[in-house]
């Protein structure tokens, strides 16, 4: 089952400027430093297309789309001053848990999908942008560009119970990376040597091939039943052991009624294979009770 998803993240960032960490190349009598490191806090906004999710467990005609849910993370960069008027940008953040969000049909079947949590993601996204920043070095407020590149890879992928549900069954995620275009622009005020405030807008582009299997997995888990050891004996200790001594095996044959005598011969083991055994166990039953 495949999904193409194309996330176009607008991404502002409120920064604070740590002390620079090293000052290499004053600037003029300004001394600006030619190093900088900001701190501060991402609020991503996700612009998503995508196409429907196909495969063979979504009922035809049922209309089954995705969004991302907005979030929050540490922003930290790095900036290394080229000359008065140019930076080079090393941008990333701590990885967010981004959530995903079932779009379209309100349910699948009886099972609710409109505004549900399908699946969680968390992703790296560093970026490397070049600035160029407006005014002299002298004046406490630069407004400034800058264009770049960004690079977005996604882990820990897991797909919600709800989403589960909704697309047939336990299912495995993945999301191709993404390298694409970033821009920003933004204002940054430094009241003194060591030390700024910036506040900026960024908007990236992020191409992702969304792959739900869920086949596989169930296929895996029918190969896993059949090749696996059968742990019936263990199951039937563990049931002696809470306290139930009353068995009944249903189907032609007593094959179980006869393991179950020799795990323990104080268990109450019939066999149902007809109506007369049925019957005759009602009644065996009823008389116990």
């Amino acid at each position: 089952m495949r999904n193409l998803t194309r996330a176009r993240a607008g991404v502002v960032a409120l920064t604070l400027t740590a002390v620079s960490i090293c000052d290499i190349q004053p600037a003029h009598a300004e001394d600006v430093p030619s190093n900088d490191v900001r701190i501060g806090m991402y609020a991503v906004f996700f612009h998503v297309t995508s196409g429907n999710i196909q495969g063979p467990f979504i009922p035809p005609g049922v209309n089954l789309n995705l969004d991302l849910k907005n979030t929050q993370t540490l922003y930290l960069a790095y900036i290394r001053r080229l000359n008065s008027f140019l930076d080079l940008e090393f941008t990333f953040g701590i990885p967010p848990k981004t959530k995903t969000i079932g779009k379209g049909s309100a349910t699948v079947g009886s099972v609710p999908f409109n505004g549900q949590e399908i699946a969680t993601a968390k992703w790296l996204s560093p970026s490397v942008l070049l600035e160029y920043k407006f005014l002299s070095e002298s004046s406490a407020f630069r407004p400034y560009v800058g264009v770049g590149v960004n690079y977005t890879t996604f882990y820990d992928r897991q797909v919600t119970a709800a989403g589960q549900q909704a697309i047939g069954g336990p299912t495995r995620l993945s999301l191709s990376s993404s390298v694409g275009p970033v821009a920003t622009a933004g204002i940054k005020y430094r009241p003194s040597t060591h030390f700024h405030v910036a506040l900026s807008y960024s908007i990236a582009q992020v191409d992702s091939n969304l792959k739900a299997d869920t086949a596989g997995e169930i296929h895996t888990k029918l190969v896993e039943q059949v090749t696996s050891s059968v742990r019936w004996e263990e199951s039937m200790r563990y049931l002696l052991a809470q306290g139930f001594t009353r068995f009944i095996e249903l189907g032609p044959g007593a094959a179980l009624t006869g393991f179950m005598k020799r795990i323990d011969k104080n268990a109450v083991s019939c066999n149902i294979n007809n109506v007369a055994t049925l019957q005759s166990t009602v009644i065996g039953l009823a008389a116990a009770a």
